[in-house]
């Protein structure tokens, strides 16, 4: 999968401790549209100020590997709360294909995918993500 591959190369970043160009790719790989080079941009000219090293380095290997090899996908039928499963149609980590399969397998979970973003959706398309999230909670 594409995701994983981005996040493998996210932690071989961590691990080399190039934390500006970490931030610059993820950047990349999360946001589209006009945010992605525009942030891309200012994370490269102002990488240093903006991007720190973390105070906790391993924190962000230990989350990411733990985001590889974690699994419930034969756990989500057990899921009995109401459930909406969000995001960007065009998200490089989780695609559209996993996030419909993950609303599929939870019963009665609700999808909404907001096209023309990412995996940063929550953020390009404020907005829509929040609109879907209301409109889900007044159902």
């Amino acid at each position: 999968l594409e995701g994983h591959e981005i996040v493998r190369r996210w932690i071989d970043l961590a691990h080399a401790r190039r934390w500006r160009k970490l931030h610059a790719e993820m950047v990349v790989d999360m946001y589209t549209g006009i945010r992605r080079p525009l942030y891309e941009l200012l994370a490269r000219l102002l990488g240093s100020v903006m991007v720190r090293s973390p105070a906790a380095r391993e924190d962000f290997v230990v989350s990411a590997e733990a985001s590889l090899n974690h699994d419930a996908a034969n756990r989500l039928e057990a899921i009995e709360a109401r459930t909406l499963v969000v995001g960007g149609a065009q998200d490089r980590l989780f695609p559209k294909h996993l996030q419909g399969d993950t609303a599929e397998r939870i019963t009665g979970a609700a999808l909404r995918l907001i096209e023309g973003v990412g995996h940063g959706a929550f953020d390009e398309r404020k907005r829509d993500f929040d609109m879907a999230i209301k409109e889900f909670i007044h159902r």
